[in-house]
């Protein structure tokens, strides 16, 4: 009898997605600060009696991320094969039951029992089986997520000009980015402030669409940015500094900082000195320092529209049926020479 099972990844990736999270409730409880369901530290979790790994005791797998590993080689191959004594165990953790016409189930084979909870989660789950009696989720479904994501972060990115279009693409937020404390706040003021001078996006491009679970989407997105940039010509100088005009730097920032503080903007102070050379210095100044009066642009010497290339990720998950986007980082471009 053949110990392990294949599973396709559309099935694992189900499966996978309703273990995990009914592990984070049972065991990362109290105090314990709770990882992110998909992230592989969800199994970093003992046992205070015995000290060995809770996932192993649970399941008797052969390491403490057995399932996360096989999640892996599942997006790697398409299929992946997993123990069937102890993916009945963890059938049986999640919660499936035989249906109530099978017969002397507990004195049944360990094999014979996680067959039958796998035929159950398979219809416990909403997944149909082709002609061929392969096992697989409804791939429509699948495809209908990725294109769901897709047009999600599309809409963002296209209403991100005017208030009326701005409040279609705060919508369009999970409630999770919303809240951030380090970001918004759940102030929708707070957003409007960082595309006041936006003007518009061209090329919007949405690609590497992969689906790491059922209920998280990441994407990459480039597109070319129009915005108003204010300048302070005295930043330009700083590009020009060599080492041996370190004091010459520490000059120009000082200046720099005297006029923010002239104007009572002491937030100013927390400008990572970095941000000084970017060319577009100001957008991330008038968010950070919430600049968004008329008086205060008077601090800059002059304006002009100028075009950016951006490439983000973007984390998109579903939320109350809906898919949202929960997090849009930034992706660095580097050069060797």
């Amino acid at each position: 009898m053949n110990d392990k099972r294949s599973i396709d990844i559309y099935i694992y990736l189900k499966f996978y997605d309703v273990l995990s999270e009914k592990f984070l409730i049972r065991y990362w409880t109290g105090d314990k600060i709770a990882p992110d369901k998909a992230s592989r530290r969800l199994w970093d979790i003992s046992n205070p009696k015995t000290q060995k790994p809770i996932s192993i005791d649970e399941f008797k797998i052969k390491g403490k991320e057995y399932f996360y590993r096989k999640l892996l080689e599942a997006k790697q191959y398409g299929i992946v094969k997993v123990y069937r004594s102890s993916l009945y165990r963890a059938l049986a953790f999640i919660g499936v039951r035989p249906s109530a016409d099978i017969n002397n189930y507990a004195n049944l084979h360990t094999y014979d029992k996680e067959d039958i909870l796998y035929n159950q989660f398979i219809l416990d789950y909403g997944i149909r089986i082709e002609p061929n009696n392969h096992f697989v989720l409804e791939r429509k479904n699948f495809v209908n997520d990725l294109e769901k994501v897709s047009v999600l972060v599309n809409k963002f990115y296209n209403n991100l000009l005017g208030k009326d279009s701005l409040k279609i693409a705060w919508g369009l937020l999970s409630k999770k980015m919303k809240g951030s404390k380090d970001r918004w706040n759940n102030d929708f003021k707070k957003f409007t402030i960082g595309y006041q001078n936006f003007r518009g996006v061209q090329n919007l491009m949405v690609f590497n669409i992969n689906q790491e679970t059922p209920s998280v989407i990441k994407c990459l997105v480039f597109f070319e940015d129009k915005f108003d940039a204010y300048f302070l010509t005295i930043l330009s100088d700083l590009n020009k500094l060599k080492i041996a005009d370190i004091d010459n730097a520490v000059s120009i920032m000082s200046e720099i900082r005297q006029r923010f503080k002239q104007l009572g903007i002491e937030s100013f102070d927390n400008i990572p000195i970095k941000k000084l050379f970017d060319p577009v210095a100001s957008e991330f100044i008038n968010f950070t320092c919430g600049l968004s009066e008329p008086e205060h642009f008077d601090i800059y010497d002059n304006k002009q529209s100028i075009m950016v290339r951006r490439l983000y990720q973007c984390t998109c998950i579903s939320e109350n049926g809906d898919w949202k986007i929960d997090k849009i980082e930034m992706m660095p471009f580097f050069s060797a020479r």
